[in-house]
């Protein structure tokens, strides 16, 4: 479960509350949102807010706590140490990109909220080096690879960066099926490769 706040209590209550349902696996800290009591900044921007979102919500569920950082953070591997030593068990790179399109003919933003956020194969190579660095800087984590991941390759190319699981989401709404078809073609590769497990290339990429 994927949760949002303006302010770390704001993350502290949503985890206690999705904490206590049945069938959660894991919650997933969005980062990419503002943090009113600190003036507007993003919680993927200022490690003490992270930090301090990221301590509430373990005190609050019991449950593994991911925390997704965004591509457009000045310093992500920063904001994920900061995560991982404040109590996370895993971080998720990455997100969105800030985007907006203009209505030509009506002649302002087409979107209610004037920008939004940018997904989908435009942000795979942005979304895979935020991961990469992030694996590179602080081996030994667990991270997880997400942003525009529409074929197995692209998955493939995210675990050799250093991630042991992928996120897919936008290429779903394109194509429901579309996870199928991933993971057929990332078992033939690794049967191609005689790699009978992820761990046998996870971060492969970083060793050259």
């Amino acid at each position: 479960a994927s949760i949002a706040g303006e302010s770390a209590e704001e993350f502290e209550m949503l985890a206690g509350w999705i904490g206590a349902c049945k069938g959660v696996s894991a919650i997933e800290l969005n980062f990419s949102c503002p943090n009113v009591a600190r003036g507007g900044i993003h919680f993927g921007a200022d490690t003490v807010s992270a930090a301090e979102a990221v301590s509430g919500c373990r005190k609050a569920a019991s449950l593994p706590i991911w925390v997704k950082i965004s591509p457009a953070a000045s310093a992500p591997v920063k904001i994920a140490a900061a995560a991982i030593e404040a109590g996370a068990d895993a971080i998720v790179a990455g997100n969105t990109m800030p985007g907006m399109v203009i209505d030509i003919k009506k002649y302002k933003p087409l979107l209610g909220n004037t920008t939004g956020g940018l997904s989908g194969p435009a942000i795979f190579p942005i979304a895979l080096r935020t991961a990469y660095i992030i694996a590179k800087a602080l081996p030994g984590i667990r991270l997880i690879g997400c942003g525009g991941i529409d074929s197995s390759e692209k998955a493939i190319q995210f675990i050799l960066a250093g991630c042991c699981a992928v996120e897919i989401g936008t290429a779903v709404f394109r194509s429901p099926d579309i996870l199928e078809y991933i993971e057929e073609g990332l078992v033939k590769w690794m049967q191609a490769q005689g790699f009978t497990s992820l761990k046998d290339f996870t971060g492969k990429a970083l060793k050259s």
